[in-house]
């Protein structure tokens, strides 16, 4: 069972601003997964107990489910209570945002690289959206290409026109 699945959510996340996400990294409920876990004498508005003792699936089993006690919708419902959902969603957007900016400004640490690759993985979702990523891109340039390509022939149609008429006109001229 993750760390951060048998926190609960404090009455103290209540007490920060209304929009300001916290930002302390010992701080369980905007902290991160990959920061430190609090003590376990962080007081409680609604404890999560922790994971009952699991025997081991049979090897060709299919994987248990993440979280077979329910702590994860525990852990939600007291922040829910609590009124700090948002805010840890803010600081969450927030720190994967900044992330992102090192990124693409080339001047993330390896650990900024992990982070980001780890919680898209996580996420379930990094080859649906690489994959949709590619399609946005292969159907951009195809949208590029296509609209060269009538460019292209829209200005030889015009020199064909153009040499029409120029033919035109000297036919004319030399007829007089």
């Amino acid at each position: 069972m993750n760390q951060e699945l048998e926190l609960c959510c404090c009455v103290m996340c209540a007490d920060s601003p209304e929009g300001s996400p916290v930002h302390s990294p010992s701080d369980p409920h905007t902290a991160a997964p990959w920061a430190t876990s609090p003590s376990p004498s962080t007081s409680c508005s609604s404890p999560v107990a922790p994971p009952s003792p699991v025997a081991p699936p049979p090897p060709d089993a299919p994987p248990p489910d993440p979280s077979p006690s329910g702590a994860s919708s525990r852990f939600w419902r007291s922040c829910n209570a609590a009124g700090c959902t948002k805010n840890i969603f803010r600081g969450f957007y927030k720190e994967m945002s900044d992330v992102c900016d090192r990124i693409q400004a080339e001047q993330a640490s390896q650990e900024d690289y992990d982070l980001a690759l780890t919680v898209m993985r996580a996420s379930g979702k990094l080859l649906e959206l690489v994959g949709n990523q590619q399609e946005g891109e292969s159907y951009k340039k195809q949208r590029e290409l296509q609209e060269a390509a009538a460019a292209m022939e829209e200005a030889v149609s015009a020199l064909r026109r153009d040499e029409e008429q120029l033919s035109q006109s000297h036919t004319h001229h030399s007829l007089l």
